[in-house]
């Protein structure tokens, strides 16, 4: 495979290197050639593009705005183009169905927040919220339980007293509840965080025989694989800074930093380094100016960034 400089031996890395040399060489027939040789090899890289395709979403949107944007490039010889064919419309109906769960979690919300957008506002019990850009929660009152659900993104809360019905959060495959107090809650795609800004939560896993009293200015952090940390120290005013649109991270892997990030930029972003997934990071990022701070990061941490679309930005 001469026509591609990349091969190292991991799927993720290579998928992306597939898919910018496709962009770059649309007419290089040998180069498709040895692509489909590539995705045929090896089920982990056919998984890999597929879920790269995913992150593009709908791909036939974005080849309509984006004129150099067709991936895999058509091809004189159906053979040649059958196999990254399939991937392509497997890639489409992944990418839909993401953006089809986001619709769903919507509808059954009865608060969101979109893209960059963020929001303030009291609950039916006098609780205060704020929802962080992109989220979304939806409340479950009763007589006997003040609950509310967070089905996206982050929330800080600052709990109303009322001694005879506990205020729930359910997020992610487990419960806090407030023991007067508030708190924050941010539900990322490995893992949620609990950090509390003023008295104590009790966090407990849904499915498992683990539950932690988390006190002031501590944190703990959960996931469905790996269960539950140990308290640990927080900042309470790095955690609630992203109320102003700063978004100040201490110690915390790229991806998590990144994943953040997302919520104020349209379309997907992709780290496609392993090494650099599990790089921590500190500083802080002002998200008045998404695409600006983005920048600023990668600039930061020497970092390479491409633009592949105005929906599709990679980090390596």
């Amino acid at each position: 495979m001469s026509n591609h400089p990349n091969l190292n031996g991991n799927a993720e890395e290579e998928a992306v290197d597939w898919l910018l040399e496709l962009r770059d060489r649309p007419d290089d027939e040998e180069l498709q050639k040895d692509f489909e040789v590539w995705v045929a090899g090896d089920e982990a890289n056919a998984k890999a593009y597929e879920r790269l395709r995913c992150l593009v979403g709908d791909a036939k949107r974005l080849s309509a705005r984006e004129s150099g944007f067709e991936f895999p490039p058509k091809s004189k010889q159906r053979s040649r183009t059958i196999l990254p064919s399939i991937i392509v419309l497997i890639g489409i109906a992944a990418g839909s169905y993401f953006y089809i769960t986001d619709a769903f979690i919507d509808l059954r919300a009865d608060r969101v927040t979109k893209i960059a957008e963020q929001a303030s506002f009291t609950a039916p019990d006098g609780s205060n919220l704020v929802l962080n850009a992109n989220s979304a929660i939806a409340f479950r009152f009763s007589q006997h339980e003040r609950r509310v659900v967070l089905m996206r993104g982050e929330m800080l809360v600052d709990v109303a007293s009322d001694p005879k019905r506990p205020f729930v959060v359910e997020a992610n495959g487990a419960t806090i509840t407030a023991l007067g107090t508030a708190f924050d809650v941010n539900m990322l795609e490995t893992e949620t965080k609990v950090a509390v800004v003023r008295h104590s939560v009790a966090v407990r896993l849904t499915d498992a025989d683990q539950m932690q009293v988390v006190r002031e200015n501590q944190g703990v952090n959960y996931a469905s694989a790996s269960g539950m940390s140990e308290v640990f120290p927080i900042n309470p005013q790095s955690v609630t800074e992203w109320q102003s649109r700063r978004l100040v991270f201490e110690d915390q892997p790229v991806t998590d930093v990144i994943e953040t990030v997302s919520r104020y930029v349209p379309g997907k972003i992709l780290v496609a380094n392993g090494k650099l997934r599990s790089k921590m990071v500190s500083g802080s990022l002002d998200m008045s100016d998404p695409d600006k701070a983005l920048q600023s990061f990668a600039k930061a941490f020497d970092i390479k960034l491409l633009k592949v679309t105005p929906y599709l930005t990679i980090l390596r």
